[in-house]
């Protein structure tokens, strides 16, 4: 099966919204076995998007479609849907019910432009939107498919979960393609390039992928089948590579996350913990309480930004602030002590640096973070140099953390 996705909303074309729900539909369709032909972003036109509909049918077995279907005057979709089938709106009170309810769930007055989201082409089938207002829509046209999805991320991603790729499951498949992720933290991908070196040789059926992101990079395996050559079969014994020469670097498979893994091993050791930041902001402390039960190992967290702050809440020495500076090797150990100790946690986790634009010198550039824990036995510090914009600094240290704490925890440093 061919797919072809098509993205709606001029701010995807002026680069004022980066364009996610492209990537992260053709990921779940490849995921399945269906090859993606073509990716289009277009602007808030009718006559644009009845065009590209036409092309896509002509092209492909399965169309989806994000973006447009919302309650004001830039929203075209429903328009050019009813153009392109030739068929009219129709008013559906199931659909204006659900509004009605959410609106009234969530303590808003209901606006009266929202129903116009009611009005949806007379052939389509409704797709439930669980955490929005605009349903998606499902034709079937001279055995083509279409999927007219919203194009708000997290609504789009709950309906393809939901609604659209449990249809695609049920389809028969002339391709069937198995992939398997291996999660890495703490070293680059030239460093597992070179830990992986005879990998193609070995494997010559069975593709890699380094993906970087800033927790780390993500190894993708994947394996086709083929006759007499099941790809299951060729993705394990790949899997059973990686894992053995990717060693410490590697904290996780399929969907887990280093917070999520890191928490998990918390519990499991029965080990609580608090968490003194000064750089990250609370952004290292949000990564920790985003895992479902964090309760059971997080007792507190502080968010100690300026000197004062660490010296009144964490007990830094004022003279080590004074001949170290506050990103330094010594104050990161204070930190992590100083919070273990106030809290009366088993484990005490810091971080300080300087996140950017300003701030840094020759001897303390921009995205030198150390990152400290203490178990009050021992406390170990990592430098690190990040050299980004603030926003990924700031990432990037809260990752570095989280790692350092997982490493710790496992004995492995």
């Amino acid at each position: 099966m061919r797919a072809v996705i098509l993205t709606i909303g001029d701010e995807l074309l002026s680069g004022i919204t980066v364009n996610t729900n492209a990537s992260f539909i053709a990921g779940r369709l490849t995921e399945l076995g269906i090859r993606v032909a073509r990716i289009l972003a277009l602007p808030d036109s009718e006559e644009a998007i009845v065009e590209a509909l036409h092309t896509a049918i002509q092209d492909s077995e399965l169309t989806v479609l994000t973006g447009g279907l919302g309650p004001t005057r830039d929203d075209v979709t429903q328009k050019a849907l009813c153009r392109f089938f030739h068929c009219g709106l129709v008013f559906r009170q199931d659909v204006w019910d659900a509004i009605v309810d959410r609106f009234r769930r969530m303590g808003r007055d209901l606006p009266e432009s929202n129903r116009v989201q009611a009005e949806v082409p007379e052939i389509a089938e409704i797709l439930p939107n669980p955490r929005g207002t605009a349903p998606g829509l499902y034709f079937k046209h001279d055995g083509r498919l279409l999927f007219a999805l919203p194009g708000v991320p997290y609504e789009m991603k709950a309906m393809m979960a939901d609604s659209v790729l449990p249809r695609l499951e049920r389809l028969p498949r002339s391709r069937s393609v198995h992939f398997h992720n291996i999660h890495t933290a703490g070293i680059s991908e030239s460093g597992l390039a070179d830990l992986l070196d005879g990998f193609y040789a070995r494997f010559p059926e069975t593709g890699l992928a380094f993906l970087p992101s800033l927790s780390g990079v993500t190894l993708r395996l994947m394996a086709e089948d083929a006759p007499g050559r099941p790809g299951a079969d060729l993705l394990e014994r790949a899997r059973a590579f990686v894992l053995k020469k990717a060693g410490e670097w590697r904290y996780g498979e399929k969907n887990d996350t280093l917070e999520q893994v890191t928490g998990n091993l918390l519990i499991q050791k029965g080990l609580s913990l608090s968490v003194a930041e000064s750089c990250t902001g609370g952004l290292l402390s949000h990564k920790l309480t985003q895992i479902p039960g964090s309760s059971a190992y997080l007792n507190r967290t502080i968010v100690a930004y300026s000197n004062q702050a660490k010296k009144d809440l964490l007990g830094v020495p004022a003279s080590l602030l004074e001949k170290y500076g506050a990103v330094s090797r010594e104050t990161a150990a204070a930190m992590a002590e100083g919070v273990r100790k106030d809290s009366g946690t088993d484990l005490g986790l810091s971080v300080t640096g300087i996140a950017g634009p300003g701030g840094g010198t020759v001897e303390k550039p921009v995205g030198l973070v150390f990152t400290g824990v203490s178990d009050g036995a021992r406390t170990l510090v990592e430098e690190n140099r990040f050299i980004q914009d603030r926003e990924v600094n700031k990432e990037r240290s809260a990752y570095a953390a989280l790692n350092l704490l997982r490493r710790f925890v496992l004995g492995k440093i």
